[in-house]
């Protein structure tokens, strides 16, 4: 199965892995079986590790598609953010095509591409301690 995941419950961190060629379909499946998975509980962040793709058979026609097939497990789950790490200078512009319409289409939902895991951990750290210190 190209995307993967698996719940980290000290981190509150779903940590997806996206393997070889990876299609508009598994990923979109993976959004189903996010919404669906009941060990995952509300207020996660998703950590998306792109580094092991080999191929994005992804059309920039069809990510538009993306942040509407997110929305139900987004909403059901009310994960706090999303990460993706680990882009290269292959797919770079597809990764930024796909910020650029979550930024779009789901303007309040904290969605970064990132380089490396060590920025994305970083990231999310800081995001969690200035939505902390809102709350307080």
């Amino acid at each position: 199965m190209p995307v993967q995941y698996t719940y980290k419950p000290v981190e509150n961190v779903i940590s997806v892995e996206c393997f070889g060629e990876l299609t508009i379909d598994e990923i979109t499946e993976y959004f189903s079986d996010l919404e669906d998975d009941v060990t995952i509980p509300t207020g996660a962040a998703e950590l998306v590790d792109l580094t092991k793709i080999t191929y994005f058979n992804i059309e920039h026609t069809d990510v538009f598609r993306l942040p509407a097939s997110y929305s139900p497990a987004k909403v059901k789950k009310e994960i706090s953010a999303t990460l993706l790490f680990g882009y290269t200078r292959i797919n770079m512009g597809l990764t930024r095509l796909i910020e650029a319409y979550f930024h779009k289409n789901m303007p309040d939902h904290f969605f970064v591409v990132v380089e490396s895991q060590h920025e994305a951990m970083q990231i999310l750290l800081q995001f969690r301690q200035k939505n902390s210190a809102k709350e307080a």
